[in-house]
């Protein structure tokens, strides 16, 4: 592995075990066994760490799509595309434990972030606009109703692991369920009768 790389996921690790504020490039430096002066020749400073993690992350959940096989005929398309999304995040959760600070202080971070957060919206909304036509979600589930829930979801997606440091007890893949079930149980009342079939066979099975 290249220097650079071997900087970035120490640092990944000791950001998301510490917390940023409690990282310093003098200890990335000891953990990566490298001198200073190696360090600052790929990055000036640990700010530039935390921003090319930040857009890393980004990347890695945009792949997802690709990842997933998608369907607009079946829910555990949107299942699996969360249960990768948590298993991401929960990588990078140091990102979503200081996600305010960051965009405060990052204009690059804070640009990337609403600009994803675009992007998810927009993905949702063609996606359970499919279901609905597709028999996945009941007929006369209205469209504002639709934008709702896709707020809601995001929010959770967003706040989760905050949650999750300051009260859930147990090991990380209970931890990833349960929270997997509370985001996606949102648009459980609303599936039809196939598509909770198979929402239920999916939980059952993981």
């Amino acid at each position: 592995m290249k220097t650079r790389d071997r900087i970035l996921e120490k640092a990944q690790e000791l950001f998301n075990k510490n917390g940023i504020g409690k990282v310093s490039v003098r200890s990335i430096c000891e953990e990566v066994e490298i001198s200073l002066g190696n360090f600052t020749y790929h990055f000036p400073d640990k700010h530039k760490i935390v921003i090319e993690l930040y857009h890393k992350m980004i990347s890695e959940i945009e792949a997802v799509k690709d990842k997933v096989s998608a369907t607009t005929e079946s829910i555990v398309y949107l299942l699996e595309y969360h249960r990768h999304i948590f298993m991401i995040q929960n990588s990078y959760k140091f990102v979503f434990l200081n996600t305010f600070e960051l965009v405060n202080q990052s204009h690059e971070i804070k640009e990337a972030y609403l600009a994803h957060v675009q992007k998810e919206k927009m993905m949702m909304k063609q996606l359970l606009e499919s279901y609905s036509k597709n028999g996945v979600i009941k007929q006369g589930t209205n469209l504002p109703f639709i934008d709702k829930l896709i707020n809601i979801n995001l929010m959770v997606n967003s706040f989760w692991i905050i949650d999750a440091e300051l009260h859930f007890k147990g090991g990380e893949k209970k931890k990833l369920l349960h929270y997997l079930a509370l985001c996606c149980s949102m648009i459980e009342p609303y599936l039809t009768k196939r598509a909770l079939e198979e929402y239920q066979s999916f939980f059952g099975a993981i």
